[in-house]
């Protein structure tokens, strides 16, 4: 790395309060786990206890239990272990590698950028950055993010340097390939950045220089896809179940006459049905919300009552929305005040189009 790109300690310890002051101020205010953070904290308790990178926790994810880590790549559960096995509880070691790789994110990035555009832009755009709710957000949560985006971000820096450096070393290339092959064993989402940063590796780097970064990149991500092909017959983790594929969120949605999952497509123990309060179908004559004042006439034709939406098979959403024939439904208010005034005891009183779907859940 050339001096220009070399950032200034002062700088770095800048960039490292400014980081874990958001986390200071953040940290507090979340829980700091969800779902995912238990699966992770359970696969590092696994393998502390010689079990190997294991999940043995319920999660609609998994066809079964205990079986192979797979849906998730394995550096953050055994960063996890990691500090595990220094003793530090494992709740607490999930937030402290989010917290720990947060920082170091805000480092990397901020060399990135001054590499791009200088000192000042730097300082500017790793601000915004980590100001960012989602990312913030991240960095005081038990999730993998964190330290995929140091590993991706500190993977870019060294492949600038691979390309603007004049004589490139092949250490420097092997640790830059290692880097991004590491995101991608965090996060399969940098398995598709790997060909991307190959293209611009290639503009600069030939021969043996290439190579190592090459085998560098590669052999973590092909050493985890052997694990998987072995455990699934998959590259890339196990096949999700129907459910999930279907976009139900992991929840098989049943039938209102239905009381139980069906054996064809075990997920979960829980059957759900759609609770919600739902609009009438487009199609549908309802009676709309109005007031009325005063005596009405005689109508010819009353509505059918309002039933039951539409609701897609695989989907919670409902089709269905209210009436909205042309120039405001004048059939449907004569209709809701003539039926307003038969029920009303007063001189005025409002009746809605709403029904709600039947639903409970075992």
């Amino acid at each position: 790395m050339s001096d220009i790109n070399r950032t200034p300690w002062p700088d770095r310890v800048r960039v490292a309060a400014w980081a874990a002051l958001v986390l200071v101020v953040v940290w507090p205010r979340l829980v700091g786990f969800t779902t995912d953070s238990d699966a992770f904290i359970d696969v590092a308790r696994t393998f502390l206890e010689g079990k190997g990178l294991a999940q043995s926790v319920v999660d609609f994810w998994r066809p079964a239990i205990p079986d192979p880590l797979g849906m998730w790549p394995p550096v953050y559960p055994l960063a996890i272990a990691a500090f595990g096995a220094l003793g530090v509880a494992l709740p607490l070691a999930a937030r402290l590698v989010s917290a720990i790789s947060y920082v170091l994110f805000a480092l990397a990035f901020h060399g990135l950028a001054r590499r791009a555009g200088g000192r000042p832009f730097a300082f500017v755009t790793t601000l915004v950055v980590l100001l960012g709710p989602g990312l913030a957000q991240a960095g005081a949560t038990a999730w993998s993010e964190p330290p995929y985006l140091f590993l991706l971000t500190l993977a870019l820096a060294t492949a600038w340097d691979l390309v603007h450096d004049e004589i490139p070393s092949e250490l420097q290339a092997t640790v830059s390939g290692i880097l991004l092959g590491l995101a991608a064993d965090t996060r399969y989402l940098g398995i598709g950045l790997v060909p991307l940063v190959f293209v611009l590796v290639a503009r600069r780097a030939r021969g043996r220089v290439l190579v190592f970064w090459t085998l560098g990149a590669l052999v973590p991500v092909a050493l985890w896809a052997a694990h998987n092909l072995a455990a699934f017959g998959r590259p890339f983790g196990p096949e999700l179940p129907p459910g999930v594929r279907d976009g139900s969120q992991g929840l098989r949605a049943t039938p209102i006459s239905g009381l139980s999952v069906t054996a064809f497509h075990p997920i979960s123990g829980v059957v759900v049905l759609p609770r919600m309060i739902a609009f009438a179908s487009r199609s549908r004559a309802v009676t709309g919300a109005s007031s009325f004042h005063g005596p009405a006439g005689s109508i010819a034709r009353e509505p059918r009552n309002v039933g039951h939406p539409r609701v897609r098979i695989r989907s919670l959403i409902v089709t269905g929305t209210p009436s909205s024939a042309p120039a405001g439904a004048p059939r449907c208010h004569r209709v809701s005040d003539a039926r307003a005034a038969l029920r009303a005891p007063s001189a005025s009183t409002s009746t809605n189009a709403l029904c709600r779907v039947p639903s409970f859940a075992i």
